[in-house]
């Protein structure tokens, strides 16, 4: 089984973990609200946030430009993993960019950013958005 098919409920937290009952019921409770939280969430109407969404796609240009002539995949997602994100990634064995300051815009932009090695060789950037929605109240 992969990683990504793996849910909550394939993991016996008791022997996987090596956690007792008490320990079992808080994670468990905690990551059902959790869970509760996100649905409640997304089921609230809501409008895009033009100039976040803006930043997203500036980001990404910015990024598909400077990684020019280097193997480096750029691409973006929007609403995902919450309706009101979005990430912009970069994956590539290695990762040069033609311009630092335009390097620097584009994690500026972004409300936060990570780098960090693959199994595969390949090195892995996320420039995450949030609120790319505004929620109607």
């Amino acid at each position: 089984m992969r990683n990504k098919d793996l849910s909550f409920e394939d993991i016996n937290l008791e022997e996987d973990l090596g956690l007792d009952t008490e320990d079992t019921n808080v994670v468990s409770d905690v990551i059902k609200c959790i869970g509760e939280q996100i649905e409640i969430e997304n089921s609230k109407s809501a409008i895009l946030n033009p100039e976040r969404v803006k930043s997203l796609l500036m980001t990404y240009q910015i990024l598909t430009r400077i990684t020019k002539g280097v193997k480096a995949k750029v691409t973006y997602t929007m609403n995902k993993p919450y309706v009101s994100m979005g990430v912009v990634s970069v994956d590539g064995k290695e990762l040069t960019f033609s311009s630092p300051k335009l390097f620097r815009v584009a994690a500026k932009l972004a409300s936060n950013f990570n780098v960090y090695p693959k199994a595969n060789g390949t090195v892995h950037m996320d420039f995450t958005f949030h609120n790319l929605t505004i929620p109607l109240e």
